[in-house]
């Protein structure tokens, strides 16, 4: 019967990564999708990249090749070094050692799944943490810029005194830009490399409307105010979608534990009353399973909206 607990969680574990990796690999077209989307309720003129020439548009490919755990690792901040890979190589070493020391090689398995899962887990909320905290100050950045640009500050000196006053978050994603700026980047192609980079469509939006006045012209100080708006009204929506999906979360989260934990509590309570799926149904037993991963699948395709 451990076995067949050991499988469950082998499953469980393995498909947890495969549906989180190809969900932040898919990150391009979801970019490109929330820009366009972004700049409908914008106004229009800045969907698509129609004027980008073909070097821009290499180099934005470049940078979106990028695997999904180096841009959460981006996105979340986290620095790489060589003690902490060492570290969490020694971790993943020592957690599958004791558990094939204790459950054999299937807990093993079992083990290390669950550790590099719980790893990735913990990377992408921090990811998504950073993400949201810098999508809820953007609005105030932008304020800050729209006021300074009114003011007679050229953009560069606008970007630069706004970011001076920001939050964590802001100067977190944002300094990057300001150093290239240092050693003349035109803030535009700054702006564009590093919402690129992050994967964050708000940030090459600001890029677009910024390159957009360059080459044009026009009231950048409006443009910024209404851009402003148009955030703070998708950081309130998300927060109501947020609080009332609370109860389907719960009830996501109980549906899809109660089966684990039944099988489980029955292996400690009377592990004979489950010979019957290692003898004659493992069909049923596969089905369950199936059943299991495809019901994860369906409430989190459920519960992820995008505005």
């Amino acid at each position: 019967m451990i076995q067949i607990g050991l499988a469950i969680l082998i499953i469980v574990a393995a498909g947890y990564l495969v549906d989180a990796y190809l969900h932040d690999r898919n990150v391009d077209k979801r970019y490109r999708a929330r820009l366009a989307s972004l700049s409908r309720s914008v106004g229009g003129g800045f969907e698509g990249d129609e004027e980008m020439m073909e070097t821009e548009r290499l180099m934005a490919r470049l940078m979106m090749s990028s695997s999904g755990i180096t841009r959460r690792l981006m996105q979340a901040d986290w620095k790489v070094t060589p003690e902490r890979f060492v570290a969490f190589i020694a971790g993943l070493f020592v957690v599958a050692a004791v558990a094939i020391w204790f459950l054999g090689l299937l807990g093993g398995l079992a083990a290390g799944l669950a550790y590099v899962g719980l790893a990735y887990m913990l990377l992408s909320n921090a990811a998504d943490k950073q993400v949201n905290a810098f999508l809820e100050e953007l609005p105030n950045f932008l304020e800050r810029l729209r006021q300074l640009v009114s003011t007679g500050n050229s953009q560069v000196q606008a970007f630069d005194k706004a970011l001076a006053y920001s939050g964590d978050a802001t100067r977190c994603y944002l300094d990057p830009v300001a150093l290239r700026l240092k050693i003349g980047v035109p803030l535009p192609d700054a702006l564009r490399v590093q919402a690129q980079r992050l994967g964050i469509a708000e940030l090459a939006m600001l890029a677009m409307i910024v390159r957009t006045n360059l080459r044009y012209g026009g009231n950048l100080g409006y443009i910024l105010e209404h851009l402003a708006r148009v955030l703070r009204d998708r950081t309130r929506v998300r927060s109501e979608f947020k609080s009332l999906s609370s109860e389907l979360r719960s009830t996501a989260i109980v549906m899809v534990a109660i089966p684990p934990l039944v099988a489980v509590a029955i292996m400690v309570m009377n592990p004979s009353y489950l010979d019957y799926f290692v003898e004659e149904g493992q069909t049923a037993l596969w089905l369950a399973i199936g059943l299991e991963v495809v019901g994860i699948l369906i409430m989190r395709r459920m519960m992820k909206v995008e505005y």
